[in-house]
């Protein structure tokens, strides 16, 4: 064994840590990034590749993201809607005037992160 695969070895051998996380937002959580990557690899053939883009491949993963995505959301008990309605107001704060690449890169995360701790106590603290 190599000294480094035997650090790593050393390093994670209590992964105890990820036991936190629900099996179901575990699995939901891969199937997103899995069918993520599927239409970045869909998007890549097109510019790199010379391939024609393939938009029914394309709606076909969006809907499999979908699904994962609302897996995720009943994983979490939140609502899509609810998802929306507090990226929103967080992209308000990033944004109070529109999209600047100035707000982009300056923005108040303390701020922006009140809006998901706001919404987790009013939601399961009420």
């Amino acid at each position: 064994m190599s000294e480094f695969s035997e650090f790593v070895d050393e390093l994670m051998s209590d992964i105890t840590h990820f036991r936190n996380a629900p099996p179901s937002v575990v699995h939901a959580s891969m199937g997103l990034s899995e069918e993520s990557g599927e239409i970045l690899g869909n998007v890549k053939k097109a510019l790199w590749y010379g391939k024609d883009f393939d938009k029914a491949n394309m709606i076909e993963e969006m809907g499999d993201c979908l699904h994962y995505f609302q897996m995720l959301c009943n994983s979490m008990d939140v609502t899509i809607e609810e998802l929306i309605e507090t990226n929103m107001d967080k992209l308000r704060i990033r944004y109070p005037d529109g999209f600047t690449e100035a707000c982009a890169k300056f923005r108040n995360k303390e701020a922006e992160k009140k809006v998901f701790t706001d919404f987790i106590e009013r939601k399961w603290n009420e």
